[in-house]
């Protein structure tokens, strides 16, 4: 039965019998909540995806998940149905403040349906769930599986999608069956990850077809810590190496889980998988940074670092030794091939991190990370005991946006314990309103900070079994009376659920000046030609700018700009000791006012044509490259101050006619370490960061030059390709050095710019066909080549194998042009592009996206080529049914 309590809105439910429903695996989808690739755009010679700019009144995008959480064992009951597991063998052993156990809890087993309507009702867009391993598996293999379970696990994902609720899937939160603890010992042994895997096989196979998000394991640090060392968790080990190999097994659990779902179901289901971490933030104190890093790493690197980078942080393999397990190449291969698709994070406070004075004298975890932890004076403690710090929630998702190179992630858990015995002081629950409200915000200013977060799951719907606590500590937005079952909403769950109904927008989140539009996750299936192409050229041409838009083409602004240092010397010295940065157009016989451009922009934003990025453009044929005597914080802090309102990006344009003897254009690898360090200071603050190779052809056969020699689009214009220093290995060192922060690699394999130049190239080959053949040799590669530095004696690097994912590559075209009484006519060379991207998508092996050259070459009538680009995205999407 339901009750409507009048203040709230929000329904009560009381328990009630629920019906025996059968095995309904009818697919229910609901409509794709990321969908917002959305759009191919055109940097200087780049094509991309992005996220769309939403208004700088949303605090979160259209496609951010609202969500909430909670795990089997702790609201299910119903243990008659299902397998023993480690923790009711551990709280027999050790009981609860309470005595009490898990065998009823919230009763969901049997309440499902009602508490599916509650999330209904709280506007809940997603719900995150663990399966009961037991319930499937009652003594954790496959030799014997319980229909049941499978059954109720069936009927809520069904009843989810119903209500057009998002299911995501985690497969192991901490309950593991006691008959792998009985057979093999549980996590210490390898018998247990191959258990998990045949698990997860048959959870991917029984509900793949509906569950797109999956989460292997659910906080492997709480796993090996408490339950390994501490021994305040199941199955209450205590051992100094035991948590180092538990969490060994945990990561090779999840990489083979996650390798069996990529090689058998992901390309069919298309789903996402990742796994859940504990991340609470770590402060610096007395600048003190190296034990507060040595914390992060020993707690969220240790499970990251290694399906990130292939090894365990350095810090933790300088300080264990031998008690750390060694990575295999075999293992890093796995970690690293199998990886993940996002990270989540589960987030409940922060300490200030100082150095003990002395080591410890007792063994363990807490010893070996060598680090005391205290609270701030100004921070409130909940209920548990923990500190209240919302923004150590910001700053742990830019540590993670840093380190780890801008992944997805999701904020898989995020609540507060509150003391709250009776229900008349739960339904008030101020602080725990105050707390989600807060850790919002901080969600909030992260993602304009550039943090790829795309969803929140607030912990937990409901009260429910607090593991060593029993009943007495609570953490839902639903007030669970444990006699009677009854749920009530609190004063949270009204806010939560007038939050999500408002995006944030009833939320007090003061947002930057500045919001660059930025990039969209990359993702196989995002990499496919766009229903239209985005071209563009100069910003000094707005009327064909908009021309181009009115014939239904994308446009990306690209302002060839002159932004360097001007000097003012003393009379009595050579040494400047005053610095400006100037900004002005270097496009001859042109005008640029970038006042006009800001505002044009904003004028199509208006129109609803929000996808338009514009990009500074730095070198080139008209730009100057970096001034020697300006640093890189000097060059970027001018940028993003004077400049960061008008462009979203930075585009190095490293080609044309340089003066290789100017002080301005000289390559040097001081100058590339600079444009490395800009693109890691603006990708870090949400800019678009690219580069933009020369008509050059990417060589993964192992020569020492970047380019070939000759111009492979045509041979008429070899003179092209005669550069002198940059023309070697700069694009490689780039990547190599800095890969991690340029957004963008575009190669230009330009048709020719006559039509009788392109039967020059080897009996009529056209160059689409080079275009095909390298992208299928890096595919083959595993999007890796190899570059040998040995015959440059301007560095010290060696044979270095580069790498270049599909997902940051795109190809460039141009338009061709044939004489007609001595002026230009442009056309698309629409047979060969159609024909080269047809032949990437028969191979799956699409690069990021595809881009045009131009609107508008050095004339006017560069808009009139929209028709032919019409035909060919026409054609691609009748080809591939987009």
């Amino acid at each position: 039965m339901s009750t409507w309590d009048e203040s709230s809105r929000l329904l009560s439910v009381t328990k009630q019998p629920q019906e025996k429903e059968g095995n309904d695996m009818t697919p229910f989808r609901r409509p794709i909540l990321f969908g917002s690739l959305l759009f191919i755009v055109l940097l200087g010679g780049f094509a991309l995806a992005f996220r769309p700019h939403y208004a700088k009144s949303d605090p979160f995008p259209s496609d951010f998940l609202f969500g909430a959480a909670t795990s089997a064992y702790q609201i299910e009951g119903a243990t008659e149905s299902r397998g023993w597991t480690v923790w009711d063998t551990f709280l027999r052993q050790t009981p609860t403040l309470d005595r009490s156990n898990a065998s009823v809890a919230c009763d969901h087993y049997h309440l499902m349906k009602q508490d599916v309507t509650l999330m209904k009702d709280l506007n809940l867009q997603a719900y995150r769930f663990s399966i009961s391993w037991s319930r499937i598996m009652p003594s954790g293999t496959n030799e014997t599986t319980r229909q049941e379970g499978l059954d109720f696990y069936n009927q809520l994902i069904n009843e989810l999608l119903k209500h057009n609720i998002t299911p995501f899937v985690t497969l192991f939160h901490w309950d593991t069956p006691q008959g792998l603890e009985d057979r093999f010992g549980g996590w210490m042994d390898e018998r247990t990850v191959k258990a998990f895997v045949a698990y997860a096989r048959l959870a991917f196979a029984t509900w793949g077809d509906r569950v797109k998000h999956w989460i292997t394991i659910n906080e492997p640090w709480t796993v090996a810590v408490n339950g390994y060392s501490t021994g305040i968790h199941a199955p209450g080990k205590q051992d100094a190496s035991a948590p180092y190999r538990v969490a060994h097994n945990l990561l090779r659990a999840h990489a083979m889980a996650t390798h069996v779902y990529r090689m058998e179901f992901q390309t069919q289901q298309k789903g996402v998988i990742g796994m859940a971490h504990s991340g609470d933030f770590r402060y610096s104190a007395d600048d003190d940074s190296a034990a507060a890093e040595r914390a992060m790493l020993f707690r969220f690197g240790w499970f990251v670092d290694p399906i990130v980078f292939g090894d365990y942080p350095q810090v933790m393999k300088e300080r264990l030794g031998h008690r750390l397990p060694t990575i295999s190449n075999e293992e890093r291969i796995l970690f690293l091939s199998a990886s993940t698709d996002f990270l989540g994070l589960n987030y409940y406070s922060s300490l200030v991190a100082s150095t003990p004075a002395r080591e410890a004298n007792y063994s363990g975890y807490w010893a070996d990370i060598h680090v005391d932890f205290s609270s701030k004076p100004e921070w409130s403690q909940n209920f548990m005991g923990w500190s209240v710090v919302p923004d150590g929630l910001r700053e742990m998702l830019l540590w993670i946006h840093k380190r780890y190179h801008g992944p997805t992630i999701y904020i898989t858990e995020n609540g507060s314990c509150e003391d709250e015995l009776n229900v008349d002081a739960a339904i008030k629950d101020e602080k725990r309103r105050w707390y989600v409200q807060e850790h919002l915000r901080a969600c909030s200013e992260a993602i304009e900070e550039g943090v790829n977060l795309v969803g929140y799951f607030l912990w937990s719907l409901m009260d429910n079994f607090e593991w060593q606590f029993g009943y007495q500590r609570r953490f839902g937005i639903y007030y669970v009376d444990f006699k009677t079952l009854n749920r009530t909403p609190k004063s949270s769950a009204v806010f939560y659920r007038d939050t999500i109904g408002a995006r944030g927008r009833n939320l007090a989140i003061a947002t930057r000046l500045k919001s660059h539009r930025k990039l969209a996750d990359s993702s196989r299936s995002r990499r496919q030609i766009p229903d239209r192409v985005l071209i563009g050229y100069a910003s000094h041409k707005l009327e064909s700018v908009r021309h181009a838009i009115s014939q239904g083409v994308n446009v990306i602004m690209w302002s060839f700009v002159d932004f360097r240092a001007s000097f003012h010397y003393s009379d009595s010295s050579t040494t400047p000791h005053r610095r400006l940065l100037n900004v002005k157009n270097v496009v001859p016989d042109t005008t640029l006012d970038l006042e006009a451009v800001k505002t044009f922009i904003r004028e199509l934003d208006l129109e609803g044509h929000g996808s338009i990025l514009h990009m500074i453009a730095v070198g080139g044929w008209n730009g100057k490259h970096l001034d020697p005597l300006v640093s890189a914080k000097e060059w970027y802090d001018a940028f993003d101050t004077y400049l960061g309102d008008v462009f979203d990006g930075i585009d190095w344009d490293l080609e044309g006619n340089d003066d290789m003897k100017s002080i301005y254009n000289t390559f040097t690898f001081e100058c590339l370490d600079k444009m490395g360090e800009i693109s890691r200071m603006a990708h870090e603050d949400g800019y678009v960061v690219s580069i933009a190779p020369p008509q050059s052809y990417l060589d993964i056969h192992g020569s020492s030059d970047f380019s070939r020699a000759v111009n492979l689009t045509d041979k008429t214009r070899q003179w092209h390709n005669d550069f002198t220093y940059f023309g070697r290995n700069v694009y490689a060192y780039l990547l190599q050095k800095y890969g991690p922060w340029i957004d963008l690699v575009s190669l230009q394999f330009y048709e020719s710019y006559s039509r009788a130049a392109m039967t020059i190239l080897e009996g009529g080959v056209t160059p689409a066909a080079y275009l095909v053949e390298f992208v299928e040799e890096l595919a083959l590669t595993n999007c890796t080549f190899q570059v040998n530095f040995e015959q440059d004696p301007h560095t010290n690097l060696k044979v270095t194998n580069i790498s270049l994912p599909l997902s940051k590559l795109v190809l460039g075209f141009a338009n061709g042009w044939a004489s007609n009484a001595g002026n230009k006519t442009l056309f698309v060379p629409s047979k060969e592009i159609s024909s080269a991207w047809g032949s990437l998508r028969a191979k799956d092996s699409l690069p990021r996206g595809m881009m045009f050259w131009i609107i508008d070459e050095e004339g006017t009538n560069g808009v009139n080529m929209s028709h032919d680009l019409g035909q060919i995205l026409a054609e691609s999407c009748e080809t591939s049914k987009c």
